[in-house]
């Protein structure tokens, strides 16, 4: 097997299971979700959200960093599959024998 092939089958395979990890992870957090029960003011019911909230912001653009690199891996493994597919010698066309009807005739009027 070609060496260019199997980098994309491995990016590909790579790729793809970057993307299962990364919705595992995101599952994994969206089942550990607790109650949030806050109690006082304004101001201070803002201050005790302020660090889940933080918390939350963080672990989302960590699981979208890693979802964006595994569509970029998978990505480039179609690429190059698909590239490969295609530069591979397709055998010559058969030549085709068409045939072209004759002109119609004018219709016959008798007049002759």
């Amino acid at each position: 097997m070609d060496i260019a092939k199997l980098a994309g089958i491995g990016l590909l395979a790579v790729g793809i299971c970057l993307l299962i990890f990364t919705f595992y992870c995101a599952y994994l957090e969206y089942r550990n979700v607790g109650e949030l029960s806050f109690s006082g003011t304004v101001w201070e019911v803002f201050t005790q959200a302020l660090g889940p909230l933080i918390r939350a912001c963080i672990r989302v653009m960590f699981l979208g960093v890693m979802g964006w690199a595994g569509v970029v891996l998978t990505n480039r493994g179609v690429q190059l599959l698909r590239l490969l597919t295609q530069a591979q010698p397709s055998p010559p066309p058969q030549p085709s024998i068409t045939m072209t009807p004759p002109p119609p005739y004018p219709p016959e009027t008798g007049y002759e």
